[in-house]
């Protein structure tokens, strides 16, 4: 007794297992009699004694139980269940358990399976508690933490008087005591928020999980409560791994012998790989097959670099629906009933479903499937389904596989507990609330908690009341308790089963919070909200207008140990913290964080963050005989290969590389999977300058950049760039001269500059040479920008142009004879005689540039006559008024007809049409340059500062009649009218013939000409006067229809409904067939009309989709009308056809007509109506023979209207000289065509571009005029298709080409299409064109169809990615002042500069003054050019540009002032020379006599300094 005093413990007879187990004593016990133990044979047991009975001294704690007591025993235990409510009945899964029979041998069990697993699983842990009996009390502690946690209740009630130690005896009596203050602070009925952890994932659990990498061997999933799991690729479904044995078998007998290819087809290449049946962020209900035991010492995953893939390593799911779906009752199989399915096979109309249950199969037609994804499924696909009804006989079902149907099927009832499944949605019942989580009910007797993280971030006791109804999914079942337990969720993103994201911003839709926080990413204030001292702390992260859960680990804290987080510590509720994101739990919606200062410290936590080519420092860990190893980071290493150690080989490497000394070195290359850094320490490569080409999009033609030799062949040399791209370098490009042997030349481990030569984008090849590298690097053009009025000395003199060096960037500069020749009104040969070295010329304007080649195309400024007497120089543009008379003088030409000078500051466009009332007699003395007329305007632009003016005598005085009449719009116009007009354009199919200001006819090829004439377009040029007769007018989609032919016919003009009467015969082309008849739109219009299928053909035995198909050319008669709703009925039988026309007769001259209209529709669009803008504006416009789709109703040519700049003298002759330029290489490409294919017109068919696109497939210009002629046609989608078909048809070396295209693509989609398309298209056309040039396109696209948001948009995003690029900055500001926002254009410039490399900066700042000047505040534009000057006095380049724009302004004071200034510094000869001759070419034109006088009065004393 002395023994047992005071000593106190807790036993294991207690729970479930209470009274079924015997407890050994420290006392021997007594023997019952033999008579006791003949009558009663029952096993030997121990009973507790009574509660407040005496120990008798002398006897044991516990005794004998006789057959009496035990009699009685189980009697009243009887008596109690009587008493206890009745538990729902559990029915035993028909499905799964075997046929019962009447005599079983060997034992008999009518349990389930898992039943029999949980019978199992007790008994385990009874012989572990029994046999662990005699073992030390520290043992039995130890033990009790896994066993007796599960009933606290009991465990503080229930104790035993043992000889103990007084210590162990305080200590069992206060964890007794914290067990009784636990239950006190439970509810009555409640019971504890268990958490998920390893040692709970026993196998046998099921989960629900969460897909979150997808790798070639396994799945990678995300568990609840911060858990990761792996699913083998052999535990997908039964299907799939008996594909993959065959896969290898297969594979296996290929390599012993040859296989057919049918066999080969048939075989391993049919297995689709993990990724093509999964998709990250897909849920799946999983069971635990293997749980492994947290070995810190064990290699989990081997060589594994991600985290996350090592951390799933301890737990080992499976998805085969025969163990998911296991114990399923076949009473619950129900219409709503969820579950997980398997693709057993593909037949013939659909996919037969394998649900893992005996006997019971589903069948899924190919069309239910496509609500599931939209390609095929694959045999050993998992997907979850949801039954809609099962059959009779219970063989058979029907399921749906839709999202939103499985999604949100909720379960009323269950039968059988077995039945739940992980990813059940159920309704719920509050039982209880704790500070934990919520205790639910459902089904009215299954238990269920929701812990914190779960419950969308609401306070389970603030939020939630007891009774209250939820919708919940189920989340895991816990096989440890008794009854089984679930755990539920009621986060959003699990009930729709979708990815945890956050609205940031107000009406924005919800971000992924992967992508919100990524790892790395540090945030600054993040708040504790909830402290679990063994566990870790709950956190807040606020961001934007969303809150967003976070937790800490206990041991992410801090970087000392901590057994547990003190309450009273730093990390207490309501701290805010700096912390760093280090992972995602994405089942829970958390953003996993970390606190330690050593992880806040480091540059990058994973290998994915690291960033190929940076320059880092590391420290030396350990050097191997095949490798350095550096640390440079944290857990990041880097290695060093031995080629790497320095620029030459080193033969005692240990001798320099020591352990823990520091090294700078260069990320050469980064594997996230394999876990691998690769770093260089080659000086040559760590000071390198050259860009670095770390990927293909790096590898542009033309870069210069540093490889290292890694092999050496017989007719090349491999190198590697960064990134562990590699490039060949073909024996011919290796070196300059021939080299027998390249080993003598290039040595392994050389580092060399190369030159790449070509990239193939499919294979991923780059071809590099080393002879080419150091080739002379074109010249800079950059310092000249098109539009820009410069000074040039002659320094070489070619057969056909001179060749320039212009003043003062020395840039090359091209000019043909024949425009110099035109310029000073001589002929060439005498121009070749009077040009030598070293002459200048003044009035040089840049046309256009060459950056690759390093020179730019000049043009001359025409020559500009004195100013006359007598004009008026008080006429202010806001004096103008329509119909006003003034007098002027003109002073230049353009191509569209005439400049005229009405005052000092106001000078207008006069058409060709509004030259003469006599289109025949345009070239007179009245209409010469410096002529003076009298003019009257004609319209005004307020918003550009532009006019119109009229020269026609029948506008200025009454009475004076008109040979050609002004046509001032399409009421003018009547088919038949006899007009005159001006050729504007010459196109591939036809002529533009301008008739007006604002109106323009088409003339098709066959209206040309009476005769058929082969080669028609030398008849015609640019500004020719022809005559011809209108045929139609088409008010609604303003477009004219011209003949130049005798005998033209005349159209019908039917562009109305209310021009249309019933019976009447149209023409059209079928836009889309449907299943209830044809869509046809009526030719001449833009309406359509519905043939429905009955009136489709009189033949009844052949099927009437047989007879109408897209695209055909019909005749159809109107059957009915409807005004009201404008609706058209037509009919194509022909017995509904007056006697003597039929739908079956087929002109020619119709189709023709149609294809003409659709090839016409690009050709048109050349015909710019921006010919006489000033050099400076087209600076950023690109070729003209980038063809770009317009929209199809866009024919209309409008002569556009004048932009009045100081520039517009320049292009009076360039524009010309550039279109006759643009325009030979097209003809000749025209004639190519035709030499090869034969065709004798332009293409009108599908089968005509068919054939011309054979003998040019890289033509952009063929397939732009494709893509025309199907919009024409209305058939979008079909232009869309040639568009991505031209793409892949032109060759990948043809990039100019390629980009045309695309810009045509945009248009289309610009047009057509919407929002997300035009988007989606861009990107794309982005990633595969050079970037900027799209960018800069789109804003184009934008401009001219008026979307000014988007463009601005856009501008915004295009400084932000080419923010090192100056015409982006000014293109925003100039878009800015255009639109009258000065104070957001100026806010530019500052942002410019911080982005902009310094040698960029005078530049930009220049071009901003000059907007200034033109578009903004001249005087704000003085101030900036004044800080410019004070900057960079001795700037000649910059000074002219200030001098040009004070010209502008007609400042002539303050040019005079500033020649003044200019004089004032030192200048050699050469650039006194020309700042005289521009202030002298001032003087003459601006100036007057005396400031002549005065500047060569300076200019003599100049030249008498120098002397």
């Amino acid at each position: 007794m002395a023994g047992f005093a005071g000593k106190t413990r807790t036993t294991s007879a207690h729970g479930p297992t209470a009274g079924k187990k015997a407890f050994k004593a420290t006392t021997t016990p007594s023997k019952p009699s033999s008579a006791a133990a003949t009558a009663y044979k029952k096993p030997y047991v121990k009973t507790p004694r009574p509660s407040g009975a005496p120990v008798v001294e002398g006897k044991p704690a516990f005794e004998k139980e006789t057959k009496t007591q035990y009699e009685e025993r189980k009697k009243r235990k009887a008596e109690e269940d009587a008493r206890e409510p009745e538990k729902p009945k559990v029915v035993n899964s028909v499905l799964n358990a075997p046929e019962e029979i009447d005599f079983p041998r060997g034992g008999g069990t009518n349990l389930t399976q898992v039943e029999v697993r949980e019978a199992q699983l007790e008994g385990e842990r009874e012989a572990m508690d029994e046999d662990s009996d005699n073992v030390s009390s520290g043992s039995e502690q130890r033990r009790g933490e896994t066993a007796d946690s599960r009933y606290p209740q009991e465990k503080a009630i229930n104790t035993e008087v043992v000889d103990k130690s007084k210590a162990k005896r305080r200590r069992l009596e206060r964890e007794a005591g914290g067990a009784i203050k636990e239950k006190n602070l439970l509810p009555k009925d409640a019971f504890r928020v268990e958490h998920l952890n390893y040692k709970r994932l026993v196998p046998g659990t099921k989960v629900l999980a969460q897909i979150i990498l997808i790798r070639p061997l396994e799945l990678i999933v995300s568990l609840p409560n911060q858990l990761l799991a792996h699913i083998p690729i052999t535990n997908i479904s039964t299907e799939y791994t008996t594909r993959l044995e065959a896969s290898g078998e297969s594979s296996d007998e290929e390599e012993s012998e040859e296989e057919s290819d049918e066999e080969e087809e048939g075989k391993s290449s049919g297995l689709p790989g993990l990724n093509k049946i999964f998709k990250e962020g897909q849920w799946v209900s999983a069971i635990v097959m293997e749980s492994k035991a947290n070995d810190s010492k064990a290699k989990l995953g081997g060589r594994e670099g991600d985290e996350n893939v090592r951390a799933s390593r301890r737990v080992e799911l499976s998805l085969e629906p025969e163990k998911v779906n296991e114990g399923i009752a076949r009473g619950d199989l129900r219409a709503g009933f969820t579950l997980t399915s398997s693709v057993k096979s593909v037949e013939d109309h659909g996919y037969i479903l394998s649900l893992g249950l005996p006997s019971l199969t589903s069948f899924l037609t190919f069309k239910d499937a496509k609500k599931l994804q939209p390609t095929r499924l694959e045999v050993g696909q998992i997907i979850a389904c949801r039954i809609k009804d099962v059959s009779e006989n219970g063989r058979t079902c029907n399921v749906t596989v839709g999202k939103a149907d499985v999604t949100g099927s909720i379960l009323s009832t269950a039968a059988s507990i077995t039945s739940i499944l992980p990813s059940t949605l159920v309704t719920a019942l509050v039982t209880a609330t704790l500070s934990s989580g919520l205790n639910v009910k459902f089904f009215g007797y299954f238990d269920g908690t929701v812990d914190l993280f779960h419950l969308n971030g609401q306070d389970p006791e603030k939020d939630f009341k007891v009774g209250q109804k939820v919708k919940a999914r189920v989340l895991w079942d816990s096989l440890a308790t008794t009854p089984k337990k679930f755990s539920l969720s009621l986060a959003k993103h699990v009930l729709n089963l979708g990815v945890a994201g956050a609205e940031f911003e107000e009406d924005k839709e919800e971000e992924d919070l992967k992508v919100r926080f990524p790892v790395g990413r540090i945030l600054e204030g993040v708040s504790v909200v909830r402290m679990d001292d063994e566990w870790g702390l709950t956190c807040e992260i606020v961001e934007g207008e969303a809150s967003v859960a976070a937790f800490v680990h206990i041991s992410r804290i801090t970087d000392d140990h901590l057994a547990s987080i003190p309450k009273t510590g730093p990390w207490k509720a309501g701290t805010v913290h700096r912390a760093r994101v280090i992972n995602y739990s994405a089942v829970d919606g958390l953003v996993q964080l970390s606190l330690q200062p050593s992880v806040l410290e480091q540059a990058f936590l994973r290998v994915s963050d690291v960033k190929v080519g940076e320059i880092i420092k590391g420290t030396i860990k350990r050097l191997s005989d095949s490798a350095l190893f550096v640390s440079i980071s944290g857990n990041v290493d880097g290695v060093v290969w031995p080629m790497h150690y320095a620029d030459i080989k080193l033969k005692h490497p240990e001798k320099k590389f020591k352990v823990g000394a520091s090294v700078k070195a260069r990320i050469y290359s980064a594997d996230p999977v394999k876990n691998r850094v690769v770093l260089t320490l080659k000086k040559q490569l760590i000071t390198s300058e050259l860009p670095i080409v770390t990927c293909l999009e790096d590898a542009k033609v033309g870069v210069v950049t540093h490889g290292t030799v890694t092999k050496v062949l017989e007719k090349g040399v491999l190198v590697d760039f960064f990134g562990g791209m590699r490039a060949l370098i073909p024996a011919g490009e290796a070196a300059e001269g021939f080299t027998s042997d390249l080993s003598l030349v290039f040595s392994v481990g050389k580092v060399i500059p190369v030159r790449i030569i070509a990239v193939d984008p499919v294979t991923s090849k780059i071809v590099a040479s080393a002879r080419q590298a150091h080739d002379k690097k074109p010249e800079d053009t950059t310092t000249v920008e098109i539009g820009n009025v410069l000074s040039g000395t002659v320094s070489a003199l070619h057969d056909t142009n001179v060749v320039l060096a212009l003043q003062p960037s020395g840039v090359k500069a091209l000019m043909s004879y024949s425009t110099l020749a035109r310029h000073r009104k001589t002929t060439v040969d005498a121009l070749r005689a009077e040009l030598a070295k070293g002459q200048t010329l003044e009035d040089l304007v840049v046309v256009s540039k060459n950056a690759d080649k390093g020179f730019v195309i000049v043009g001359l400024i025409p020559s500009k006559a004195k100013r006359v007497e007598g004009a008026p120089s008080n006429v202010t543009f806001e004096s103008l008024k329509v119909g006003q008379k003034l007098a002027g003088r003109i002073c230049g030409k353009v191509p569209t007809g005439l400049l005229v000078e009405v005052s000092k500051s106001v000078r207008g466009r006069v058409p060709r049409t509004e030259i003469s009332d006599d289109f025949g007699a345009l070239e007179t003395p009245a209409t010469v340059v410096g002529a003076q007329v009298e003019c009257v305007v004609l319209s005004l632009d307020p918003e550009h500062n532009r006019a119109d003016f009229s020269l026609r005598a029948s506008r200025i005085q009454d009475g004076v009649k008109a040979k050609d009449v002004a046509i001032e719009s399409l009421d003018d116009l009547k088919p038949g009218q006899a007009v005159r007009g001006f050729v504007k354009n010459v196109a591939g199919a036809g002529l533009f013939v301008s008739l007006g200001t604002d109106i323009t006819a088409r003339v098709l090829i066959k209206e040309l000409f009476d005769e058929f004439v082969k080669d028609w377009k030398p008849r015609f040029v640019v500004g020719q006067v022809v005559e011809g007769k209108i045929t139609a007018v088409n008010k609604v989609a303003n477009q004219v229809e011209m003949s130049l032919r005798k005998n033209a016919e005349v159209k019908a003009s039917t562009v109305e409904i209310g021009d249309l009467v019933k019976g009447q015969v149209v023409r059209g082309v079928i836009r889309r067939v449907e299943t209830y008849g044809a869509f046809i739109k009526i030719a001449g219009s833009n309406m359509s009309g519905l043939c429905h299928k009955s009136k489709v053909t009189d033949d009844e035995g052949t099927a009437w989709t047989e007879f109408v198909h897209e695209g055909d050319e019909v005749k159809a008669i109107i059957t009915e009308i409807n005004t009201e709703t404008k609706k058209i009925s037509l009919g194509l039988k022909a017995s509904l056809f007056p006697e003597g026309d039929s739908s079956d007769e087929d002109e020619e001259d119709g189709s023709e007509d149609d294809d003409e209209d659709a090839e016409m529709l690009d050709d048109g669009m050349d015909d710019s109506d921006d010919d006489d803008e000033d050099a400076e504006d087209g600076s950023e416009e690109e070729s003209d023979e980038d063809v770009e789709i317009e929209d199809a109703e866009a024919i209309e040519a409008n002569s556009g209207r004048f932009h009045d700049d100081a520039e517009e003298e320049a292009d009076a002759n360039e524009e010309s000289e550039e279109e006759e330029t643009i325009a030979e290489p097209k003809a000749k490409r025209s004639d190519v065509l035709e030499d090869k294919t034969g065709a004798s017109q332009a293409p009108t068919s599908i089968a005509d571009f068919e054939r011309l696109l054979l003998g040019a497939p890289n033509s952009s210009y063929l397939w732009i005029q494709f893509i025309a002629f199907f919009v024409a046609l209305s058939q979008v989608d079909k232009a869309r298709e040639i568009g991505r078909r031209a793409l892949k048809s032109i060759n990948f070396r043809e990039e100019q080409e390629k980009l045309n295209v695309w810009v045509a693509l945009l248009n289309l989609e610009n047009s057509y299409g919407n929002a997300e398309s035009l988007e989606e298209l861009f990107k794309e056309a982005a990633q595969s064109n050079d970037a900027k040039t799209v960018y800069l396109r789109m804003i184009d696209i934008y401009e001219r169809s008026n979307k000014f948001e988007a463009e601005e948009e856009l501008f915004q995003k295009l400084v932000k990615k080419f923010g090192q690029s100056s015409k982006a900055w000014t293109l925003f500001g100039q878009f800015y002042l255009t639109r009258g926002r000065a104070a957001e254009a100026r806010e530019l410039l500052p942002r410019s500069l911080k982005s902009l490399e310094k040698r960029k900066h005078v530049k930009t700042i220049s071009k901003f003054a000059q907007l200034e000047f033109k578009l903004g505040d001249a005087e704000r534009g003085r101030t900036i050019f004044e800080g410019i000057m004070d900057s960079y006095p001795k700037r000649l380049d910059l000074w002219f540009v200030y001098i040009d724009m004070e010209i502008k302004q007609k400042n002539t004071t303050g040019v005079r002032a500033l020649f003044d200034r200019v004089l004032a510094n030192r200048l050699s000869s050469k650039k006194g020379k020309s700042v005289f001759k521009k202030w002298l070419s001032f003087e003459k034109e601006a100036g007057d006599e005396a400031g002549v006088e005065a500047c060569k009065a300076r200019a003599l004393a100049f030249v008498e300094s120098l002397s």
